[in-house]
């Protein structure tokens, strides 16, 4: 194998493949990268198992061929290099690497143990705006569940809308909720539902913000699913089970609606929470007739404090004791410089979403008084 590359270009590859990795010591395989220069394409091919990204970059192809060496030690010398061009060889088991100021030599392992990537067909899939489809994991993402008791809901939930021109993305650990509802661009499918792992969302956020502006490919199987971006494409596997049913999780009626800014709540709870105990609580006390929401915490040891934030509020009084990460995952979550916040009770949901934007939502549990 001989190729001709752009640094640029396969440190930017190699930046998102080398996350694929496998750690498994009983398959030291997996540690490695495969490149191939085929077929006027040079690919960088990474797996553990459960995930496998391809990377098709740019190069001139001299001498076509594939070899195995491992990811990172790979990833560290691109990323040190300097100069423009990489010349890519193989001779004698060893991947040589040339650039005007820098000579090396990587061992390289034999191919006939990596793991064959599965084919994909790409009869059926929807395509929607990959700055959406990033948008959408970084709504639901906090609320996602990271317990092994409930392997359902380690990873984001993905659906389509009735309607066939929306998915809806969904995540939640039990305690609170988040949905996000995305525009599809094209759809060559029927019907969607699926659960995609977490560690999957942490890769497919760095591949997609390689990207921001470009269109990204879904394709949902039995057993996998497949993202295709500019070059990328990211085959993994599907958590198993029913995604629990949550619509009836959602209030539909409120007794107080409260507008508040966003940066003053999150600002006032992190305050608070310096004097919260260990189950980081906090109270909320909405008074309509002061137009302030009172956050106040107190802990026997530290002490208590108290902040007001000016609000417009509708309704009745109300009283809530919530976890003050919660609150400030939930602002997090919505993107709009004020918030909604509805409720019906201390003991019911809350819901967190914004005034303009009403694609996307985020509820939470009060703890109980």
């Amino acid at each position: 194998m001989k190729c001709i590359l752009l640094r640029d270009h396969l440190n930017n590859a190699l930046s998102i493949v080398e996350k694929s990795l496998g750690t498994n010591e009983i398959m030291p395989i997996l540690k490695n990268i495969l490149i191939k220069a085929q077929s006027g394409k040079i690919q960088l091919i990474a797996t553990n198992l459960e995930t496998a990204l391809i990377a098709t970059i740019p190069g001139k192809i001299e001498e076509e061929g594939e070899v195995a060496v491992s990811g990172s030690l790979l990833f560290q010398v691109i990323n040190n290099i300097k100069d423009e061009k990489i010349e890519c060889s193989t001779k004698d088991n060893q991947l040589q690497i040339h650039t005007d100021m820098f000579q090396g030599e990587l061992v390289t392992v034999s191919i006939s143990d990596f793991p064959l990537i599965p084919k994909i067909q790409e009869t059926t899939y929807v395509e929607v705006e990959a700055k959406q489809f990033k948008k959408g994991i970084d709504t639901v993402f906090l609320a996602i569940s990271f317990n092994t008791i409930r392997p359902e809901l380690n990873g984001m939930y993905v659906s389509m809308h009735e309607s066939k021109k929306k998915l809806i993305l969904a995540g939640s650990d039990g305690f609170r909720l988040a949905e996000k509802q995305i525009d599809i661009l094209k759809s060559e499918v029927e019907a969607i539902s699926c659960i995609i792992p977490t560690k999957t969302l942490q890769l497919l956020g760095r591949m997609l913000d390689t990207s921001p502006t470009g269109v990204l490919k879904i394709i949902i199987e039995a057993h996998q699913s497949v993202f295709i971006l500019d070059g990328f494409v990211l085959i993994s596997n599907l958590v198993d089970g029913t995604y629990p049913s949550y619509e009836h999780f959602v209030p539909k009626e409120f007794e107080t609606e409260l507008l508040v800014s966003k940066s003053g709540l999150t600002d006032a709870v992190r305050l608070s929470s310096v004097f919260s105990s260990k189950l980081n609580d906090i109270t909320m006390h909405i008074a309509p007739d002061e137009g302030v929401v009172k956050i106040k915490s107190s802990n026997t040891v530290f002490g208590a404090g108290e902040i007001n934030v000016p609000g417009q509020v509708k309704g009745i009084e109300q009283f809530l004791r919530m976890n003050a990460r919660y609150i400030q995952d939930g602002a997090k979550a919505i993107d709009d410089a004020n918030l909604k916040i509805s409720i019906v009770n201390g003991e019911k949901p809350i819901k967190i979403e914004s005034l303009i934007d009403k694609s996307a939502y985020y509820i939470v549990m009060p703890i109980k008084i």
